[in-house]
């Protein structure tokens, strides 16, 4: 490319910035009903992202609280059985859930 190009190019760019500039700065105002109409929009969005956050908050609450109910009441049940019951009761529901009805310590053909 010559410099004489180069020149036009930087130019035509120069030119087509200033004029995306002096738009963006003197831009064209909105009629005032459409901006009534859009600050109307933007302040019921806020009411409604409020009202979620604050039910998605009260449900992540209940939820963790019912978590830890279940986990609590389980832990009980568990720390009350001897460590061989609880194996047993593992081995009888993956029995159970395999599908097979003889007890587990069986199936490798002792």
């Amino acid at each position: 490319m010559t410099n004489k190009l180069i020149a036009w190019v930087c130019l035509a760019a120069l030119l087509v910035g200033g004029a995306l500039g002096l738009r963006k700065y003197w831009g064209v105002p909105l009629p005032d009903d459409q901006t009534r109409q859009t600050g109307q929009l933007s302040e019921e969005m806020k009411d409604t992202l409020a009202t979620v956050t604050a039910r998605i908050r009260a449900q992540d609450e209940k939820t963790r609280t019912e978590v830890r109910v279940i986990h609590e009441t389980v832990r009980t049940r568990v720390n009350v059985l001897p460590a061989d019951a609880v194996a047993d009761g593992l081995n009888s529901e993956l029995a159970v859930w395999r599908g097979v009805e003889v007890n587990a310590s069986g199936l490798d053909g002792d």
